[in-house]
């Protein structure tokens, strides 16, 4: 029972992340388009890695600030 948990949860996040991810990448290219008209731009592979690693580097900060957080007072 723990362990359909456990998948479900990961399931779960993995899910969100790539939800967020698509929807930065979305607006992303829209602002692009939008303000700098620019097509070549916004729809390259390049802003697709960069926002990729952006959100891994959130995520990373996000675990270690979890990691390293003192405990919290019950």
């Amino acid at each position: 029972m723990r362990f359909g948990r456990g998948i479900t949860a990961k399931l779960r996040f993995a899910l969100s992340v790539l939800l967020v991810f698509a929807v930065a990448r979305l607006l992303a290219g829209v602002i692009m388009i939008t303000f700098f008209e620019r097509d070549a731009v916004a729809w390259s592979y390049a802003l697709t890695v960069l926002l990729a690693l952006g959100l891994a580097l959130c995520i990373v900060a996000a675990l270690a600030m979890r990691r390293w957080a003192p405990p919290r007072p019950r």
